[in-house]
């Protein structure tokens, strides 16, 4: 059954399971961080889109970690929430591969269909990991989820990532006019893929508690199992 969407409740929950898991993020974004600036260095320089393909691999396996984590409305310890995330690995990097396609196809072609497939599938990872259907019922379950509250969840996407674009952006240009070259780029690319990738994941979660009520976590634990 879904829910009406109320912006004002998935802010505060958002919020809410950052807080709670504050024990859990720093070493996971300090792990994320650091695997996106090595892998970055070595293949940035000799694969076409290789910081995007890198970004990709790395992301889908801490979204994964932390997304067990929120939907579960409980903080796993990291051995757990790592051998969660190994079982769910290959699935959420199809559905986050298959989702980013599409949103750049949008985006390359018209600016707001992008946008609008990017809400559409933005509940693809915790649908993955609190239910585990297949890869199509996971597209179909989250168009059904966002559909009929898209102009609200499109709203809360809008305040959690604006001021987060805004301020990683301009990290990010400070790193590379301090640090330039390869190095620069690549520390740039990490602070940009972990600390905004941890927001969305929590913004994601919370929109997808917001909608379903929730699970407990006894039944995201047995998901993978």
């Amino acid at each position: 059954m879904t829910r009406d969407f109320s912006i004002s409740d998935a802010l505060r929950l958002t919020f809410s399971l950052l807080s709670r898991d504050s024990g859990l993020l720093p070493p996971v974004g300090a792990a994320w961080f650091g695997a996106i600036v090595i892998l970055s260095a070595v293949v940035q320089s000799g694969m076409p889109f290789g910081a995007t393909v890198v970004s990709l691999l790395v992301g889908s396996f801490f979204s994964a970690m932390l997304t067990y984590s929120a939907v579960g409305r409980y903080t796993p310890g990291l051995n757990e929430a790592a051998s969660v995330a190994a079982r769910a690995y290959g699935l959420v990097l199809v559905v986050s591969a298959i989702s980013f396609v599409a949103a750049m196809i949008g985006l390359v072609f018209l600016i707001i269909p992008g946008l609008v497939i990017m809400v559409l599938f933005a509940l693809v990872v915790p649908i993955v990991m609190a239910e585990r259907p297949g890869i199509v019922e996971t597209f179909r379950r989250s168009v059904d989820l966002v559909w009929p509250s898209i102009l609200p969840i499109l709203g809360f996407a809008v305040i959690i990532g604006l001021p987060a674009f805004i301020v990683l952006g301009l990290g990010s240009a400070i790193v590379e006019a301090f640090i330039p070259g390869l190095i620069g780029v690549s520390l740039s690319g990490g602070l940009q893929a972990a600390a905004g990738g941890i927001l969305s994941i929590y913004a994601s979660a919370a929109a997808y508690l917001t909608l379903t009520g929730g699970r407990r976590p006894a039944d995201v634990a047995g998901t993978f199992d």
